[in-house]
């Protein structure tokens, strides 16, 4: 130390000052009567008060703490100063000698005669000076900072909150019963990745007792993906409705790409669409770029259904088309979303088709609900605790004996 510039106290005063000043922090100092005995000027700017103004002051009083002045009481006399972050902090520091940091104080203050509401960061360290005890307390005004943290939060919470809005739609848009039907028996399961997703499916029983199933998985997440949903299958119903006697797979996909150009939602879908005819012994279907669904015939064997064509929403690039295959006593229908086969575990492995079918050939003549958990299990295990970064939604139908 001897080597510095500072060559006698006058000069090491006179430094240490200049650095006191140019702190971007407010520092002042409090004897052992919590009176301020000095500030810098970052203090002077907060607080609107210069160094002969707070000298001798009570801390509260000094730093304009609404409760001493609206009350006209000293700093320490009142309820509230018990509870009070920067006075705990300084009689710890003087009886205890202990520092403190890192202290949020949020509270309302009198400057300039206005009442302003500031979040200050608190800290507070114990110094000997001429041996007289005092306490240095920092001061670093992050109201804006908080300000924005907290207009951040609550936009987050009303996010959270349409999201639960989008979600309880999005619930009330799938089957909420299964169908009470003589020939058929129905299980599914749906786990959107986040509260809501782009998948979406239903089971309609029509009048003559045919059954139709759909199933659709908007691309993305979120509350865009959940609206367009929601809009789907509206549409779905209205044309459900209107051709309830002439009803066809495929006519559903063409109407459907006329009125979803990709460029209106910014989206596209994949989808499947099903009709089951208990009487013809019959499953009549048309895809869209959707996983092929799977047939799991009585005698055991496993066929996927191929017939398929581009998404929804890319101008039927690839013409759509349907095709009817046998559906007798004992055959399964399984549709699926791509988050079944391309889910990823901590390996970056695909789940993929193979898997699928090896769990599907294992489990002839299992109910639908049977079916439908024994690959969610399958699909859980393989994950390796890795959360799904899709919806899971599998859909299983059994032409009963």
């Amino acid at each position: 130390m001897s080597e510095l510039w500072l060559e006698n106290s006058l000069e090491a005063n006179t430094f240490l000052n200049a650095l006191f000043n140019h702190l971007n922090s407010a520092v002042f100092v409090v004897d052992q009567e919590a009176r301020v005995r000095q500030v810098n000027q970052v203090f002077e700017k907060i607080f609107a008060k210069s160094e002969a103004e707070v000298e001798g002051q009570l801390c509260g009083n000094a730093i304009g703490c609404i409760f001493p002045l609206t009350a006209g009481k000293d700093c320490g006399t009142l309820k509230e100063c018990e509870t009070c972050l920067i006075r705990d902090a300084i009689v710890k520091a003087l009886t205890e000698k202990i520092s403190s940091s890192g202290q949020l104080i949020s509270r309302s203050f009198i400057i300039s005669g206005e009442t302003i509401n500031k979040h200050l960061l608190i800290a507070v360290k114990y110094i000997s000076f001429n041996q007289r005890d005092m306490v240095v307390i920092i001061v670093d005004d992050i109201t804006e900072t908080e300000t924005r943290k907290q207009l951040i939060e609550e936009r987050q919470r009303l996010i959270e909150k349409d999201l639960e809005a989008a979600a309880g739609i999005q619930h009330s848009l799938l089957p909420q019963s299964c169908p009470e039907h003589k020939s058929f028996t129905f299980a599914w399961k749906y786990e959107p990745c986040i509260s809501v997703g782009g998948d979406i499916f239903n089971l309609i029983k029509f009048e003559d007792g045919k059954v139709f199933a759909y199933m659709v998985d908007v691309s993305g997440h979120g509350v865009q993906a959940a609206l367009v949903t929601v809009s789907i299958t509206q549409r779905i119903q209205q044309y459900i409705h209107n051709h309830q006697d002439n009803f066809s797979p495929c006519g559903l996909l063409k109407t459907l790409d006329n009125e979803y150009p990709m460029d209106r939602f910014d989206a596209y879908f994949t989808m499947t669409s099903l009709l089951l005819d208990d009487k013809q012994h019959e499953l009549t279907y048309a895809s869209a770029g959707h996983p092929a669904p799977l047939i799991l015939n009585a005698e055991g064997s496993l066929r996927p259904l191929t017939e398929g064509a581009a998404p929804i929403g890319m101008g039927g690039i690839v013409p759509f088309t349907e095709k009817s295959v046998p559906f007798m006593p004992g055959d399964t229908v399984l549709c699926y979303t791509d988050g079944i086969n391309e889910f990823v575990n901590h390996k970056d492995e695909m789940f993929g088709f193979d898997r699928l079918h090896k769990v599907v050939d294992k489990l002839q003549g299992s109910d639908p609900d049977e079916l439908i958990e024994a690959i969610y299990r399958q699909v859980i295990s393989f994950s390796e605790g890795r959360e799904a970064e899709d919806d899971i939604t599998m859909l299983a139908i059994k032409r009963l004996p």
